[in-house]
């Protein structure tokens, strides 16, 4: 298993250690404290009173808030063997497990792409929106076969994902493939549009020679996201467990850093309106 990380940020130092364990704890290092500050002189309240009504709503106030668009290859190349298994089998045993979790803690969209037609480079269908029922998810996934010589238009599907995410919510976009595009597109030139809409990409490289990992490395490095190749069907379902929570863990903490501004915001705006009165009051 190869473990590449897209940029030192605050999971660098050493999720590769201890991947499991250490996204668990990640959540606490976020900056909620100074968010339960915030909010308990922001509105009046004893500040040990805001620390436990914010304790039990701000993360999963947080993750209601946030999207993940899942893209899954569904390519020719899928068809090939994993140790006993297909890696397309693989894939949909895969999110057939994660999906119960990570539909509890965001709003879930699925793309595949390679599934209906050969040597079709349009060949990408949105089976879902963000929000969709996990039983509706589960059908899609089970209902997904790749078709053989089915070209990898994943910079396009990646597109296509980005652009189901709504502007006013966190987003992650997690992708499982075991290819690069083929479609004679450059996949680097989304990094800006994704930078920008602050959409990092999770990618999940399912027995992914080391030119197609390099070819891709500029999706997480460029975005904030992390790549993950492994080679072993014994590991898959531990990294993709692991891939998703870490995709949550950042949309969660992008999330609970907006709502730390607006009561930044709020603080100052109530703090100047008392100073303001206590002005008027005559001495």
């Amino acid at each position: 298993m190869t473990v590449f990380l897209s940029r030192l940020h605050p999971f660098g130092a050493f999720v590769a250690q201890n991947p499991g364990q250490n996204v668990r704890r990640l959540v606490s290092r976020t900056a909620v404290g100074l968010s339960l500050l915030l909010a308990g002189l922001a509105s009046g309240l004893a500040p040990a009173r805001a620390q436990a009504q914010a304790d039990a709503v701000a993360l999963n106030d947080a993750a209601q808030e946030t999207t993940t668009m899942v893209v899954v290859d569904m390519s020719g190349s899928m068809l090939q063997l994993l140790g006993s298994q297909r890696r397309y089998e693989i894939a949909k045993s895969m999110l057939a497990d994660v999906l119960p979790d990570v539909t509890e803690q965001s709003d879930v969209g699925l793309i595949a792409f390679g599934h209906r037609q050969d040597n079709d480079c349009r060949d990408i269908e949105l089976f879902s929106r963000p929000g969709a029922p996990l039983d509706e998810l589960r059908g899609y996934v089970d209902s997904l076969l790749p078709v053989n010589l089915a070209k990898t238009p994943l910079r396009d599907a990646i597109a296509l994902a980005a652009n189901q995410v709504p502007v006013s919510e966190q987003g992650t976009i997690v992708v499982i493939s075991d290819g690069e595009d083929n479609c004679g597109v450059d996949v680097c030139n989304l990094v800006p549009q994704l930078k920008d809409r602050n959409l990092p990409v999770f990618l999940l490289g399912i027995d992914r020679d080391s030119p197609a990992v390099e070819k891709l490395h500029c999706l997480t490095t460029g975005t904030g996201g992390f790549l993950i190749e492994t080679r072993s069907a014994a590991e898959l379902p531990r990294y993709t467990d692991f891939i998703f929570r870490l995709s949550r863990l950042r949309a969660t903490n992008s999330a609970l850093q907006a709502q730390i501004v607006g009561l930044e915001t709020q603080f100052n705006d109530q703090r100047l309106a008392r100073s303001e009165l206590e002005n008027q009051i005559p001495s």
